[in-house]
């Protein structure tokens, strides 16, 4: 069985060689080559997973991702070698996550349009606007729902984008949604899908008494419901107004 040469393997793996003496290479990645250094002479076999050995369809060996989940997240790691991660295909979406993405970094990882990177960079605190903006209308709707998720930062254009979505998750996301604008997030109230209605008032409680007249005289049965104080999601648990309680029928005393 041929030999190889771990740190020739992982730096296969980046597409970069060993780093010369004085390097300031990553330490997570000097700790992954020792932890697969053998004697004698610094080289271990092919083990079944390597790619010599695996067909296309064999699954990534967790510890390769773990290890490149590392390199990603490294704040040490160098400019060269981030954007290196983002050709990885094998689960390496973490890199999309980094807080010291510059633009061009978040520009060329929108050109390579990966789902995955994508959906990590739209779940970035660190996003700048006109990004989120941009990603509003990707054609991606896993991609469209992250950036409501984590909108805690979002501009206003983004919402204005995304809150006649064609996608019910996405409108349902903004439905639940904190963050969305009371203005944008009232025109819920009036969405075609009664499950975004019910979401609305399930997960509005603190919502302008307008609109919850309209959800607790909503035509369907599971709106109204959801907009009942017993069924909310958050406190506090407002009270129907009294006029919309239903008649209280007279006492038969004691018998």
């Amino acid at each position: 069985m041929e030999p190889v040469d771990a740190d020739g393997y992982f730096g296969k793996v980046l597409g970069v060689h060993r780093a010369a003496p004085g390097d300031h290479a990553p330490v997570v990645l000097r700790a992954a080559l020792d932890r697969y250094r053998r004697e004698p002479g610094n080289v271990v076999r092919k083990p079944a997973w390597h790619s010599a050995r695996m067909d296309a369809d064999t699954p990534n060996p967790a510890h390769i991702d773990k290890v490149m989940d590392g390199l990603a997240m490294n704040p040490a790691l160098p400019a060269a070698m981030v954007r290196r991660l983002f050709a990885w295909r094998r689960g390496g979406d973490t890199v999309a996550r980094r807080q010291d993405l510059t633009e061009d970094m978040i520009a060329e990882i929108i050109a390579i349009d990966d789902h995955w990177l994508l959906h990590s960079l739209a779940l970035n605190d660190r996003l700048p606007d006109r990004f989120r903006i941009g990603l509003a209308g990707h054609r991606d709707n896993a991609v469209r729902s992250a950036l409501v998720i984590h909108a805690g930062t979002a501009p206003r254009q983004m919402f204005e984008k995304l809150i006649d979505d064609p996608d019910p998750k996405v409108r349902e996301y903004l439905a639940k949604g904190d963050h969305t604008p009371p203005d944008l997030r009232a025109r819920l109230a009036a969405d075609p899908d009664p499950a975004i209605r019910a979401a609305l008032a399930k997960h509005w409680p603190q919502a302008p008494e307008s609109i919850r007249r309209i959800l607790l005289t909503d035509p369907e049965p599971g709106v109204r419901a959801a907009a009942c104080s017993t069924y909310f999601a958050r406190l506090p648990h407002p009270i129907p107004p009294s006029d919309l309680l239903p008649a209280r029928h007279g006492s038969r005393g004691p018998r």
